[in-house]
């Protein structure tokens, strides 16, 4: 699994979900997998009967819906009749946009641009991304920058983040 991708689960069945834990403990799971901030960066859908009676000869799948719903997937239902939009819905939905992204080596903060597509995006106003909508605010402790609500760079933007590299001494 690559660090930067967004990872994207589907799951697809005629019965519902026969697994031990509640989805509860799989929405937490897959989530943290890439990180508490990088929700968009993980979504489980499900193609699986209706809720609440199922379809055609599909049990429902209530419990793959669930998890869908909450990780900001997508529902489809197994007894669709339009398989070319329902594909193209989940391809659009993969690639939505990324907010956190990950530097290459451990930045000096002092010396952090950023811009998106050739034009400056300046510091947040604060230093939590989740609490500022503006801005970019850089993350020592994992070596990330995270964009304000307001500032998340859309699907095939180019991001640049230049800086000095931190001296580690031996």
């Amino acid at each position: 699994m690559r660090d930067d991708a967004k990872l994207y689960m589907i799951f697809l069945s005629d019965e519902e979900d026969q697994s031990a834990g509640n989805p509860d403990f799989y929405v937490d799971f897959f989530s943290s997998i890439k990180g508490y901030r990088n929700t968009e960066r993980m979504a489980a859908s499900a193609i699986v009967g209706d809720n609440p009676n199922g379809c055609g000869t599909a049990d429902s799948g209530k419990r793959y819906i669930e998890v869908a719903n909450r990780t900001g997937g997508m529902f489809i239902s197994i007894c669709t009749a339009n398989w070319a939009q329902a594909l193209q819905s989940l391809g659009i939905d993969a690639f939505a946009a990324i907010r956190e992204f990950p530097l290459t080596r451990p930045a000096d903060a002092g010396t952090i641009t950023v811009k998106v597509n050739g034009v400056n995006v300046p510091k947040a106003s604060c230093n939590d991304c989740d609490s500022c909508a503006d801005g970019w605010v850089y993350y020592p402790e994992s070596n990330t920058i995270c964009f304000g609500a307001s500032y998340v760079p859309d699907r095939g933007e180019n991001i640049e983040v230049t800086y000095t590299a931190e001296c580690i001494a031996p």
